[in-house]
């Protein structure tokens, strides 16, 4: 567990989530909607930081998530801070059902989709990443980190960071929501929604 502030904005929603759509490590940009969650989340955070000095910046280096990076620090007002932008902290790859809609998953896969229902921190998509690989790659990242952070990534990430932070059993992670209307911040000791 660490017990420094971490503030977590997943990208806002793109064409793709609408369309119950697997991206994955597919590179697709946020529709209007989630041009204004991404919005919302920078008004969020100014309410709550003064700035973000002091605190280290991470983006995954995929498109929606660097345009919500940037919607959100010109919301907020904040000035830009130095960013990098980490790998690690990518989505996970869901392989061969990128591109593929849940209601098509259902209908081409439906076995895996049973196993995915009933095991899904552990299922490995076809040529894709289970979450506990994915859990272990943020762990890596988390492991580096030493004082506040801000992160902007996806929904696996953050069901992942969670997993780790509130010390949740992979089942109790693969149910959480990963809302993109809300900063999920970490205070050092309990999670709450901003």
């Amino acid at each position: 567990m660490r017990s420094f502030p971490i503030y977590f904005l997943r990208h806002g929603e793109t064409d793709w989530n609408r369309e119950l759509r697997f991206q994955g490590r597919q590179d697709i940009p946020l529709n209007e909607t989630g041009k204004m969650q991404a919005t919302r989340n920078g008004h969020a955070l100014a309410q709550h930081l003064e700035s973000l000095k002091g605190i280290s910046v991470f983006v995954s280096p995929l498109c929606r998530t660097r345009e919500t990076f940037e919607l959100m620090l010109q919301a907020s007002g904040f000035e830009r801070p130095d960013v990098e932008y980490e790998e690690r902290l990518m989505e996970l790859s869901f392989g061969d059902w990128e591109g593929v809609t849940l209601p098509e998953l259902r209908t081409l896969y439906p076995d895996q989709l049973d196993q995915r229902e009933n095991t899904k921190w552990t299922m490995v998509p076809p040529n894709g990443e289970s979450y506990a690989t994915l859990a272990e790659r943020v762990r890596g990242w988390l492991e580096e980190q030493s004082g506040p952070c801000l992160i902007v990534s996806h929904g696996g990430v953050m069901r992942c960071l969670r997993f780790i932070l509130e010390d949740l059993s992979g089942q109790q992670a693969g149910k959480l929501k990963t809302p993109q209307d809300v900063v999920y911040h970490w205070d050092g000791e309990k999670a709450h929604w901003l």
